[in-house]
């Protein structure tokens, strides 16, 4: 348990998650270590396998709020919105100084659609705390998730003249709240101009930014805390910009990370992989010099208009096997994705606005998201054949168009600059930011947002007539290059 506790205080969560799987086995009813394992599947996203270890370490410990808390979060993960509010009103009630009980209650009020409800009775409680950085944090993160990313930056950047005074964790939190809500908002220079004197107050950082401005030479770390969404977009920094989609280069570009961005990384030509998350026969002493992945944004040259796309390419062999199993299916080929629960947007949300399309379904879903595909016969189930993301990939190349929320299909198609419509409501994540209803990451991608937050089943319809306007665009598109 230790163990555990000390790697994921680092962000190698494979380990720590590994370790607390071991410990509860050793020990299955202790509430410290259910706790543990669930919160560290939850912070993996992982809300389904979280929710019965926090239910039962709750139950054994009920008065403690910390728990309760991780709960709400999970109750919330899976869309169990009506457990999630009754939990979080007691959690508030019987603890009004307990922040991360607010938090719970502020997100699940956010998801029900009350968000200015939710802001407003917030903002009482920020100030009038006793923890007033750690207040704010939480108005600035709940601005954030209501999809005011602008309010939230003028609410964390307050904070800016006293960074240097705050604990790592906050100082952390906050500079993480910065970047997400610049790069949401497309302020990459107000960005830089944030985070470039903050760097060089940490020798190591400074050293790091100032290794990501030369051509890469070093190898690139990526952080464990980054999600697979997040790591896509920021991969196309780290080839040179002289490689080509469908060459790697004599000496390619070394990257380190958790091993499950192997998959992402074998996708981009001219990089290595190397996972540094898993055990080694001998201890690793020496300085290795390296820069962060995320530390690529804060080059000046780095211009999202001109970084190639390109720059995802699947293996031809899977091409090959996936252009020959597409090729009788009628044209246009349109996949489509959802996700795999509530409160995300699923399947039965999705295919009744596509039930006029003329072309042939195909699903880009190879998880447990499968299992809506009974209810819709019609569907090309192409994921009970994908065995990695270069099945996928491949797959994508062949289609004429991809539609759905936010996932790595959609990331897919935009790096390998396929058409797609990305369905969203307003408090999508940082690599959505758009110009003009079009990503800025990937020019190939068109954003619709809801009018509103709330459930997808409820949201939908905001988009039904954005929606019928991409397929008819895909079918034309189809005819013309006919």
């Amino acid at each position: 348990s230790t163990l555990a506790q000390l790697y994921a205080r680092s962000g190698t969560m494979a380990p720590a998650l590994r370790y607390a799987q071991q410990a509860l086995a050793i020990d299955p009813h202790n509430t410290m270590i259910l706790g543990q394992l669930g919160g560290l599947l939850a912070e993996l996203g992982d809300h389904q396998r979280a929710l019965p270890h926090l239910e039962k370490a709750h139950l054994r410990d009920p008065a403690d709020p910390n728990l309760a808390a991780r709960l709400g979060q999970s109750l919330l993960g899976i869309g169990h919105l009506t457990e999630a509010q009754r939990l979080s009103d007691r959690l508030v009630a019987l603890y009004p100084e307990f922040l991360p009980g607010w938090q719970v209650w502020t997100a699940t009020m956010i998801q029900r659609g009350e968000v200015d409800a939710a802001l407003a009775r917030l903002g009482q409680v920020t100030k009038a705390h006793s923890e007033r950085v750690q207040a704010l944090l939480l108005l600035a993160g709940a601005y954030r998730i209501a999809g005011r990313a602008d309010d939230a930056l003028r609410l964390v950047e307050t904070l800016i003249p006293r960074l240097s005074q705050l604990d790592t964790d906050m100082r952390s939190a906050a500079l993480t709240l910065i970047r997400d809500c610049c790069m949401t908002t497309g302020a990459f220079d107000r960005l830089r101009e944030i985070m470039l004197p903050q760097s060089s107050t940490d020798q190591e950082a400074g050293d790091a930014v100032a290794r990501a401005a030369e051509p890469v030479q070093f190898p690139i770390v990526i952080d464990p805390r980054l999600s697979p969404l997040e790591i896509i977009p920021l991969l196309r920094f780290c080839r040179p910009a002289h490689t080509s989609v469908s060459t790697a280069r004599p000496d390619p570009v070394e990257l380190r990370g958790p091993g499950s961005a192997a998959e992402l990384v074998a996708l981009v030509p001219g990089l290595a992989f190397a996972a540094n998350d898993v055990p080694r026969d001998e201890p690793v002493i020496q300085r290795i010099e390296a820069a962060p992945l995320t530390s690529l944004l804060l080059d000046r040259r780095q211009d999202l208009a001109v970084a190639a796309i390109p720059y995802v390419r699947p293996s031809a062999g899977r091409l090959d096997i996936w252009q020959r199993s597409l090729a009788a299916l009628p044209r246009p080929l349109l996949g489509i994705s959802w996700d795999e629960g509530r409160p995300s947007l699923m399947l039965d949300d999705l295919a009744p606005l596509l039930k006029d399309f003329t072309g042939t379904l195909v699903s880009l879903c190879w998880d447990g998201g499968r299992s809506q595909l009974s209810a819709w016969p019609a569907v090309i189930d192409a994921g009970r054949h994908v065995a990695t993301l270069d099945d996928v990939a491949a797959i994508i190349a062949h289609l004429d168009a991809v539609i759905g929320p936010d996932s790595l299909p959609l990331h897919l198609a935009g790096a390998m600059g396929i058409p797609g419509a990305l369905l969203t409501q307003p408090n999508f994540a940082w690599y959505w930011h758009a110009a003009e209803s079009r990503s800025a990451w990937y020019p190939s991608i068109e954003l619709h947002k809801t009018d509103g937050i709330g459930h997808w089943a409820t949201r939908i319809g905001d988009l039904e007539g954005q929606i019928a306007e991409f397929v008819r665009k895909i079918g034309a598109g189809r005819e013309t290059r006919s």
